[in-house]
This record gives structure tokens, C-alpha cells and sequence, in this order.
């Protein structure tokens, strides 16, 4: 955009009211940048999720959960207890 700006810029350069122009065209710019931004999208929702098992694997515990999206895993220490919910 700036490098069409230039260019008008030279050639009016000849013309009057140039200067008014490649203005104009600035200030255009300028009040473009000054909009406010998109509005971001929220953080989705988050769920409870309830314990539904577990599983040891060498020096770790697989703990399993059941969800409103379906299943979902968390990794402890095998010597831990699974909580009893997480949030997902």
C-alpha cells in the first residue's frame, strides 16, 4: 500500500493538488489503523470430568476419566492416587 502511495506520489508530482492527494491517502490510512481490533473468540467451556479407572505402567499410574466428550488420561506417580476429578 505504501509503495502505491510513492508512486502516486510521483506522478502527481507534476499536478496540483498533489501533495492534497498523497494526503488524503495518508490520512486514510491512518484512520484504518485506528479501528478497533476483531473481537477474540472466548476460552471454550470447561468440563468436570469423573474418574474411571486406572492403569500402572512401570513407575507410572494411567489414571482414566470419563467426560462429556468422551474419555480422557492424566499420567501420575505410580506411588499417587488418581483425583477424583479433573477439569478438561
Amino acid at each position: 500500500m505504501i509503495g502505491r502511495i510513492a508512486f502516486l506520489a510521483v506522478f502527481l508530482s507534476g499536478c496540483q493538488g498533489a501533495g492534497i492527494v498523497v494526503g488524503s491517502a495518508l490520512q486514510g490510512m491512518s484512520e484504518a489503523s485506528k479501528q478497533q481490533p476483531a473481537q477474540q473468540m472466548s476460552a471454550p467451556a470447561t468440563h468436570t470430568c469423573y474418574a474411571a479407572g486406572e492403569s500402572v505402567d512401570g513407575m507410572n499410574k494411567i489414571c482414566f476419566y470419563d467426560c462429556a466428550t468422551g474419555r480422557a488420561a492424566a499420567t501420575v506417580s505410580a506411588a499417587s492416587m488418581c483425583p477424583t476429578t479433573i477439569q478438561q
